[in-house]
């Protein structure tokens, strides 16, 4: 039976996932983005689902995050104006998630920036699942 896991591992892939870590994105001046963050400098699998878990939020009010792809100094926007909406009570947002499909291709610097009215900060930390050939 093993050989046939194998087997359909090397025709399908395998499932895998990378995880980022905790990255802090700070939000640009008058509501300005930010600068990006690299959250993974190489793609090691082929993403097909992103999972982003936000905590340790400053914001006071809603918030956007853009995902990026590309080298240092040509980021394009791949995923743009994910907004993030704070407490309809007017409590700062404190964590969340947000799942999405996604085609990021292996090897491909993953890189994300925010804004918001405000400069803040806001801890993100980025899952992607995905497959990797043989």
């Amino acid at each position: 039976m093993p050989g046939i896991i194998q087997a359909m591992n090397r025709i399908m892939g395998a499932s895998k996932h990378v995880n980022s870590g905790d990255k802090v994105l700070t939000t640009g001046a008058g509501g300005s983005e930010g600068n990006w963050v690299e959250l993974f400098p190489s793609m090691t699998i082929f993403g097909n689902w992103m999972n982003i878990v936000y905590h340790d939020v400053t914001v006071d009010d809603d918030f956007r995050v853009d995902i990026g792809i590309g080298a240092s100094g040509q980021e394009v926007v791949y995923i743009p104006n994910l907004t993030f909406h704070n407490d309809p009570l007017g409590n700062n947002v404190s964590t969340g998630n947000m799942t999405l499909k996604v085609d990021i291709p292996k090897y491909a610097r993953v890189v994300a920036r925010a804004q918001n009215g405000n400069t803040e900060n806001i801890t993100v930390n980025v899952i992607i699942s995905g497959v990797e050939f043989d």
